[in-house]
């Protein structure tokens, strides 16, 4: 059925734009509301707005300045768990143009993710941005909170949506941005947005530093800092070691794995990991996805595990519930997860709720504790320490396109049994972060239907 909206030719010369995606009906109804409610344009409010830029000449290194990309920049919050740097040494104007300061708006603006939008805090600078996204600077009179969870509401979203443009890679103009309007809300309200975000802000920090403690400590414990491992051009092998293997990929050979496996050996206990746990391959889709969720089996995919050892629940797929699924596709709580195809070959991820009818996908191993010396949240932690990383590293071959690994190889990793109460205090860290992680985000929903109500409060009295 036909949808069409009518405007008047001013709307369309004053707002430059005559194409009808920017006057699809939703959007000139919000429109509608926002202009009948006191209000200004975010123009009034900014005292300065400027873009990101990446450096000519920068390469991203291990240390150095904290570089800000748009998969940083999320729902009113930012996630540096994959953050990139760039090194000290590059400081040119570009760069310094590109500075964030502390209480700066950073809004995306091209790409899927246009209009995510969060407040720079103390705990993520000094920091830049890249040319992906602008840094809004605020008078007094709005709050860089209320602003953020303004952006995201379903008021700010809808103008964003209908303000941008480009078809292969969206965009929003600055001249967009400083045209969105913003509803009149007295202070007194907006400090009470500010409250809740910098709670959960707060609350966020918290859950990556116990994150980091967790696996801080079971690195000191492994004691990888102790073993000296220099980069050898070349090693030697035995042809005999190749046939038993089956294997003559040079990788697998790296004298490296053998140095590290022997230290597990020699100071812990340790058992191939096939002996402690059950492993599966995920479920492979040989049908479309569907499209309601109360018809389909919800799919967790490798992008839904983040880098924090966790399993978003969102932007799921689904599978129609005609499909017959063996029982062992599914996941349970306590299971791992570990990625074993792609580019983020590694990626571990830990089932903590008791989810209930969640496949897992292909290109992914579950794993699956069956021993009670192991504690499965200490394990899921144990296959991202930097040692075991390592370890696993030696089982990834690139026989195709991308890096992969195979049950059989995976099975035998060496997995050391560190003592029960050590085990316990990883366990208990990391169940700590999650609380605290999915606290910030209900806090964070909070301050979004506050802000809805308050636009819906304004309009219903007019």
């Amino acid at each position: 059925m036909a949808v069409w909206s009518i405007i008047n030719k001013s709307e369309g010369l004053s707002n430059k734009r005559i194409d009808s995606e920017r006057y699809k009906p939703q959007y000139t109804e919000n429109e509608y509301l926002l202009r009948n409610i006191p209000h200004k344009k975010l123009k009034y409010y900014i005292n300065d707005i400027s873009g990101g830029a990446t450096p000519r000449g920068a390469k991203y290194s291990l240390s150095g300045i904290p570089f800000i990309r748009v998969q940083n920049i999320k729902e009113n919050y930012s996630d540096l768990t994959d953050v990139v740097y760039i090194h000290e040494s590059i400081h040119n104007g570009e760069l310094f143009r590109s500075q964030i300061k502390e209480e700066d708006v950073l809004l995306t603006i091209t790409g899927v993710s246009y209009g995510n939008s969060t407040v720079a805090h103390k705990k993520m600078l000094p920091a830049n941005m890249n040319q992906h996204s602008v840094r809004i600077s605020l008078k007094n009179a709005l709050l860089p909170e209320f602003l953020s969870t303004f952006f995201v509401s379903k008021y700010g979203k809808l103008q964003s949506d209908s303000r941008v443009t480009g078809d292969t890679r969206p965009a929003l103009t600055y001249s967009e941005i400083s045209n969105i309007i913003i509803p009149d809300i007295i202070i007194e309200n907006q400090l009470k947005i500010k409250d809740i975000v910098i709670k959960a802000t707060g609350l966020r920090i918290l859950s990556q530093e116990l994150y980091n403690q967790a696996i801080d400590l079971l690195e000191q414990e492994l004691g990888l800092d102790t073993i000296e491992l220099n980069k050898r051009n070349n090693y030697i092998t035995s042809n005999s070691i190749c046939v038993n293997e089956r294997i003559i990929d040079p990788k697998f050979h790296n004298p490296i794995y053998a140095k590290l496996s022997n230290h597990l050996e020699e100071n812990f206990d340790t058992v191939e990991l096939r002996k402690i746990a059950d492993i599966e391959y995920g479920y492979m889709p040989m049908q479309d996805y569907e499209t309601d969720s109360n018809k389909g089996i919800p799919l967790i995919r490798v992008t839904n595990i983040t880098q924090q050892i966790e399993i978003k629940m969102d932007e799921l797929k689904y599978i129609p519930n005609w499909v017959k699924i063996p029982t062992k596709k599914y996941v349970e709580k306590g299971d791992i997860l570990v990625v074993q195809c792609g580019d983020t070959t590694g990626k571990v991820g830990y089932i903590y709720e008791d989810v209930k009818n969640h496949l897992f996908p292909s290109f992914c191993f579950s794993v699956k504790v069956k021993d009670n010396r192991i504690n499965s949240l200490y394990l899921a932690a144990l296959l991202k320490t930097k040692i075991m990383q390592i370890l696993f590293d030696q089982t990834v071959m690139i026989n195709t396109v991308r890096p992969n690994t195979t049950k059989p190889r995976f099975e035998r990793l060496t997995i050391p049994i560190l003592n029960a109460e050590l085990q316990k205090t990883v366990s208990d860290l990391l169940i700590q972060s999650n609380k605290d992680k999915k606290e910030s985000k209900r806090l964070l929903e909070e301050a979004k239907t506050r802000v809805e109500q308050l636009i819906e409060e304004a309009a219903n009295k007019n």
